[in-house]
């Protein structure tokens, strides 16, 4: 320099802003400092650093969950307002826009050329050692985009640090599922954006799926709470809530939950049921199991044909028994009460679970050598045997006039018919013994002209119970119509005067069905004839 005098170097200090100095008011009534679109947000900025009569220039930000600053407009342009500093503080206000990202709002600041590093909106009770997002200023908090939603919106809570009414989260057409109040949604405002993943609400009766589940790792501020679920669209009166751990499905293995199922109850078509903490519940329709059973075990076999156990409410399940050697099929009994007589048959589940037993008895074997006078055998005699005038076996005799059958212990009668020989008829019991019986038949030429002048039609023969007469015989006799039983009861009688041809049905069909004798009398001659009724 020529002349040093020429030139003034001045110093000058200034203040520098200290961030941990800044104090943050807010001027809103927005206790909860959460801001959703179209809230109006105003707050009053201080530090003793900052010089009076200077308008910041401000650039607003977000934010994010990982610490990052954005930078984006948070208020509407045409709202903002920013007003100079006076006394060390200064204003901002204006309008949230909409669609921000959710996080919290920041702000960077340049006063006099001096910039400050972007800072967090905090309130003056906010500290971040709290572990606690409550006291910032939060914008953008909302259930991300899906087909679940909550009631009310989030917009519509006082306050999201700790809310005042119960909140239920929506899947529309399926279900709702309701906390209570007391949801802390600002500290876990980011477990929000799993809620569509980690909350699954299903009630498909195409599928036969109704279940609820909450991810206990993405949403943990809901995992531990009680709630209560709705199921839409649930019409079976009979159901048990079943529970798994998350993503797993239940069955009819999978353990009740007691409070679920003690709340349960069905509201027209929705199922309403109370939790306390989450992995996964299902509503699964009650299924019950069917055991069978032979008695005496030896006896025989027993079989689900259909294979499906357990069953629901009013199915059909094919049952089948098979008795072994030496045993007969009895039938088939619930709690004593016979349930068929049929060794296979359809059992019709109803609401409880069923054990079904198999009877059998043990049987002896009962042969039978049908034999003319001489002793020479009688090939295809046919041996009905009755118990209690009800047929048990129908056996015919072959070439050596031999037949045999398996029957339990008891009394029975029995009947033998044969062409050309008498109708032969008796009783017997068997017990625990093996039993031989031998019938000698009396030729009597069955087809031959009956004793009676004229001629008997018996049709249908065998019929179903409704036999048609006629006969011819000499004018104005008197004639006696009787049918017996094989083992001589009189079941039908009845005379007949001056008739010239005889035509009369006779009604069986009040007895047993079986084998019986149609004796046919005039003037003392006697013309016998077997029906058979089927």
């Amino acid at each position: 320099l020529e002349n040093e005098s020429d030139y003034v170097l001045e110093f000058t200090t200034q203040n520098k802003i200290k961030p941990g100095e800044t104090v943050i008011t807010f001027l809103d009534n927005n206790t909860d400092m959460v801001y959703f679109e179209g809230n109006w947000f105003k707050i009053e900025i201080y530090n003793p650093a900052f010089p009076d009569g200077v308008t910041p220039d401000i650039e607003e930000g977000i934010f994010s969950d990982s610490g990052e600053f954005n930078v984006t407009d948070v208020v509407e342009d045409d709202t903002r307002e920013i007003t100079e500093i006076s006394d060390s503080s200064f204003t901002v206000s204006g309008t949230v826009k909409a669609d921000l990202d959710p996080g919290v709002i920041g702000l960077r600041l340049t006063i006099e050329q001096q910039k400050t590093e972007p800072f967090p909106v905090a309130g003056i009770d906010y500290d971040p050692e709290d572990d606690t997002d409550y006291g910032l200023a939060i914008v953008g908090v909302r259930i991300p985009f899906g087909d679940i939603t909550a009631n009310p919106d989030l917009r519509g809570f006082d306050n999201l640090y700790d809310t005042e009414i119960p909140i239920r989260f929506t899947r529309e057409k399926h279900g709702n599922l309701q906390f209570g109040a007391g949801l802390n949604i600002i500290d876990n405002r980011r477990e929000l954006t799993a809620l569509h993943d980690g909350l699954r609400l299903t009630s498909d009766p195409e599928d036969d799926s109704f279940y609820v589940e909450l991810d206990p790792e993405s949403l943990t501020f809901l995992s531990d709470l009680e709630a209560e679920i709705t199921l839409l669209n649930y019409y079976t009166s009979s159901f048990t809530i079943r529970k798994t751990e998350f993503g797993v499905e239940a069955d009819y293995d999978s353990p009740k939950d007691e409070k679920a199922n003690n709340t349960a109850e069905l509201v027209g078509s929705s199922l309403v049921f109370t939790v306390d903490g989450f992995s996964r519940y299902t509503a699964i329709e009650d299924a019950y199991t069917l055991t069978l059973e032979a008695s005496p075990p030896e006896g025989g076999t027993v079989e689900d044909l259909t294979d499906e156990s357990p069953y629901t409410f009013y199915t059909e399940v094919s049952v089948k028994a098979e008795a072994n050697e030496g045993y007969l099929f009895v039938n088939w009994t619930r709690d004593e009460v016979i349930e068929s007589s049929e060794a296979e048959f359809d059992y019709l589940i109803l609401d409880s679970d069923v054990t079904l037993t198999a009877n059998f008895e043990a049987t002896s074997t009962v042969s039978f050598t049908v034999q003319k006078e001489d002793e020479t055998p009688v090939a295809g005699a046919e041996i009905t045997i009755l118990e209690s005038n009800e047929e048990v076996a129908s056996i015919t005799t072959d070439a050596d006039g031999k037949a045999e059958t398996e029957l339990t212990a008891g009394n029975y009668s029995y009947a033998v018919t044969a062409d050309e020989y008498e109708d032969y008829s008796g009783t017997f019991t068997v017990d625990d013994e093996d039993k031989d019986i031998t019938i000698t038949l009396l030729h009597v030429g069955l087809f031959d002209e009956p004793p009676l002048s004229g001629k008997i039609n018996v049709y249908p023969n065998p019929g179903n119970g409704l036999f048609h007469i006629e006969y011819s015989g000499q004018a104005g006799a008197t004639i006696t119509v009787e049918v017996l039983s094989v083992t001589g009861n009189l079941v039908y009688v009845r005379e007949f005067h001056g008739v010239d041809v005889l035509r009369e049905t006779i009604d069986l069909q009040h007895v047993s069905k079986g084998i019986y004798l149609l004796r046919i009398n005039k003037n003392g001659r006697t013309s016998t004839i077997r029906m058979v009724f089927r």
